[in-house]
């Protein structure tokens, strides 16, 4: 995914934040950097052992827990890649 960011020169930079959750530490570190970043594209991933399990089935979290929240951000960051390289959702 990153070479097919970086392979597309009209495409915006994507940052990927992993393992984020309720703490309010984490929540003013990413408005934070979300300022920081400007108009660029800042993806969410939900910390969730559904990887670490998916991993091990060897599947994607996405098959591996299809309804899960994993799955769900897993999906909107490869959709948020995709609209970024003006490539269709799958």
């Amino acid at each position: 995914m990153c070479k097919a960011v970086f392979n597309h020169g009209h495409a915006k930079i994507i940052y990927l934040m992993k393992g984020w959750n309720r703490f309010k530490a984490s929540k003013d570190f990413l408005e934070w950097f979300g300022e920081l970043a400007g108009d660029q594209i800042i993806v969410k991933l939900c910390q969730s052992e559904a990887f670490v399990q998916a991993g091990v089935e060897g599947k994607s979290v996405v098959e591996f827990a299809t309804k899960g929240k994993a799955a769900e951000a897993t999906l909107e960051m490869v959709n948020t890649v995709r609209k970024a390289l003006d490539v269709p959702n799958e």
